[in-house]
């Protein structure tokens, strides 16, 4: 099934984002990348920068192309197929969110210096629970005698905090939510990395203690808020799914072609039976990760009504997908693929994170059921839509 159907322009951008990554984002170089100081290829980074990437949906007179979600959701997805390091869905949702609020200032601030790549953005956002709600980590509280607003909570799992410059905080204040651009040498801020398996992404405990919030801090507040943590928390589910989309189609290639050249007893082993169905049941779960992600996409692009349902459903689908379609690729290679000298286990371990970080594949599914059963809250009625800010 095809939903997205490309322009020669968004063909020509797939297609130089696969050749640069196929020459920039080999598997000997991820491995070096994962033991850098920062974690990413910065060459690479740079080279993002010069092509426009950081830059896809800004408006032109923003310094940006003039583009929309589904060319950002190009490149995401090729970076997905090379299992590339560095921080660009963050970036790329910190930069949204500057976009979103041209006018203010720290938009004024960092615009510039993120769509060249000079400063790296990252995201701390609302988590979805294991009910399917959304629930603040951090907290906006007011502080007495001055009512001076400060910043509190601890969160977990943040993609690539070490190394940005601006962090987009969304926090829930005495007055409903907020968003705070917040500068990374702010004192408070004293993120702390936690080691996982997967070594192409970086993830960081902080843990904020009254962390005092300028006035050029704020991006927005009050509904204008509410609607931009919509935005962000549809385009992170949207944007881990593509990840995994492109990752998983390229483990089943890799699985198919292996089964291909691979013999025993004379035969290919794709010729066998057991080999055959794999391969078919990881190519049809990748399958409809992709017609899922394309749903949520095609919503987000064209601001559709149902971008919750659908940035949720891609989410969970991809996530289950990419790690099934690496576990079987896995098998089909006799096993294998989990030493650290072979290509697949990097794309394994980073299908395995896929499936913890914005919200588990569950809490995805239980926010997918509130939706389908009427239980979630709904925004207004100019919208039309689910929000993710119901608490």
């Amino acid at each position: 099934m095809q939903i997205v159907s490309l322009t020669s322009e968004q063909r020509m951008l797939q297609e130089v984002a696969r050749e640069m990554l196929d020459a920039g984002s080999a598997p000997d170089a991820v491995r070096r990348s994962g033991g850098t100081e920062y974690g990413f290829d910065e060459a690479l980074w740079r080279k993002a920068a010069d092509l426009g990437w950081f830059g896809l949906e800004v408006p032109e007179e923003a310094g940006g192309a003039g583009g929309t979600y589904l060319e950002t959701s190009i490149v995401l997805r090729e970076i997905g197929r090379y299992a590339t390091p560095g921080p660009y869905l963050p970036h790329s949702l910190a930069l949204a969110a500057m976009a979103a609020a041209p006018d203010s200032a720290p938009a004024g601030r960092w615009l510039d210096s993120l769509l060249s790549g000079e400063a790296i953005g990252a995201v701390i956002l609302p988590i979805v629970a294991a009910d399917g709600r959304t629930r603040y980590p951090v907290r906006a509280v007011e502080s007495r005698p001055d009512t001076e607003l400060r910043l509190a909570g601890s969160v977990t799992d943040v993609p690539d905090l070490g190394v940005a410059d601006v962090v987009v905080v969304a926090a829930d204040g005495p007055d409903g939510p907020g968003v705070f651009a917040i500068p990374a040498e702010e004192a408070s801020f004293r993120p702390v990395w936690t080691p996982t398996h997967d070594r192409t992404r970086r993830l960081y405990r902080l843990d904020l203690d009254r962390c005092a919030v300028a006035e050029e801090w704020r991006l927005a507040t009050g509904r204008d808020a509410a609607r931009l943590v919509d935005s962000l928390m549809w385009r992170a589910a949207t944007g881990l799914a593509l990840d995994g989309v492109g990752g998983a189609g390229h483990v089943v290639e890799t699985a198919v072609e292996h089964a291909k050249e691979r013999e025993q007893f004379g035969r290919p082993i794709g010729a066998f039976q057991a080999v055959k169905h794999m391969c078919a049941d990881a190519f049809l779960e990748a399958e409809t990760a992709r017609v899922a992600a394309d749903a949520a996409v095609m919503e987000i692009a064209g601001a559709g009504p149902r971008r919750a349902y659908w940035s949720s459903v891609a989410r969970f689908r991809a996530a289950d997908a990419y790690a099934r379609a690496a576990g079987d690729a896995l098998q089909v290679h006799g096993g294998i693929g989990m030493t650290w000298e072979f290509d697949l286990h990097i794309w394994l371990k980073r299908a395995k994170l896929n499936r913890a970080i914005f919200g588990s594949c569950d809490a995805h599914r239980a926010r997918v059921a509130r939706i389908a059963s009427g239980a979630h809250e709904h925004g207004s009625a100019e919208e039309g839509d689910h929000r993710w800010t119901s608490r």
